[in-house]
């Protein structure tokens, strides 16, 4: 690691935070922050200059959700609405029984969660995972300066819009989707579909490795016969979301069911498993209108950690149960 990778760790808790540092510390982190407040993290951050040209002064925020005063939402919104933080990753750390917090949570513009109390694996899985995404955008965000400088190319900023790994699109093109979407009264169907262990596969094999494994269950995702206006958005390197305008649950689920065993047919390595050798999906799928279409994604994903969970565990634990 380089000491330009900062890390802003905001808890009011000592010992979570205590716990979060010497995780990352151990994962080779060195210029790590700590902070008890949203206020003493809005100071960390100098967000009382907001100037376009100033360099963040933290390349991945850690955002505890329950916090005194003003709590991790509120701070989380709050320092998106900056210039100098719109794309730094900000990661919402929250307990298992704060699922509507988080629905909030990625509404006010958090990239990704974890839950209390952090395992080490993951927690420097996700941070790993940010700062590459992070200094992909950085690299296209310069490219595109590039273009925009040289009259005689044409390529246009929808960058932006799309996941570097598969060309797909990605979770800000979701989110301007779901949110055209609010304002009908049609139904919306959601098919949440995530890799599992994928965790597992970056920590023990890299970032190169869970890219691939990312890119190839897109294309088994992307053969699958569906309505054209169904679309399929890249949430995070292991999360895909089908986006179905009036598509039912039931439609959903199967193809769910159809992906799944698609990609249980093609055996793709993983290697990296708890229990299993080749690449698995598990999905979650449900239907709904208005402001609800905002909150679904999170309750599905929560739907999934559970599922994720369960096909974990050995299979002699299975048997028992």
């Amino acid at each position: 690691m380089t000491r330009s990778n900062r890390i802003l760790v905001v808890d009011d808790d000592p010992q979570c935070a205590a716990a979060q540092r010497m995780i990352l510390a151990s994962g080779g982190f060195e210029d790590i922050a700590v902070v008890r407040s949203a206020a003493a993290a809005f100071a960390e951050l100098g967000l009382a200059d907001d100037a376009a040209d100033l360099p963040p002064a933290a390349d991945v925020i850690l955002l505890d959700v329950l916090m005194p005063a003003l709590d991790g939402i509120e701070a989380c919104a709050r320092i998106r609405m900056t210039r100098r933080y719109r794309d730094v990753p900000i990661i919402m750390c929250s307990g298992l029984d704060e699922t509507a917090a988080l629905n909030q949570a990625f509404i006010a513009g958090a990239n990704d969660y974890l839950t209390k109390p952090v395992r080490k694996i993951e927690l420097l899985a996700r941070v790993r995972s940010a700062l590459r995404f992070k200094r992909e955008l950085d690299r296209r965000r310069a490219r595109e300066a590039e273009l925009r400088r040289d009259p005689h190319d044409g390529a246009a900023t929808r960058n932006k819009f799309i996941d570097p790994v598969t060309g797909l699109p990605n979770r800000i093109g979701f989110e301007v989707a779901a949110r055209e979407a609010v304002a009908t009264s049609r139904s919306h169907g959601l098919l949440a579909l995530r890799i599992a262990d994928m965790g597992l596969l970056q920590a023990e094999a890299g970032v190169e490795a869970a890219m691939d494994l990312t890119a190839s269950v897109a294309r088994v995702i992307c053969t699958m016969q569906a309505p054209i206006d169904w679309k399929l958005y890249v949430m995070a390197s292991d999360l895909f979301l089908i986006f179905a305008p009036g598509g039912s649950p039931e439609q959903l689920a199967l193809l769910g069911k159809r992906a799944v065993a698609a990609i249980d047919a093609l055996r793709i390595v993983h290697g990296h498993s708890l229990d299993h050798d080749f690449a698995r999906v598990v999905f979650a799928a449900d239907a709904a209108r208005g402001t609800d279409l905002l909150t679904l994604p999170a309750e599905l994903i929560r739907s999934l950690d559970d599922k994720a969970a369960s096909i974990m565990r050995p299979a002699r634990r299975l048997r028992a149960a």
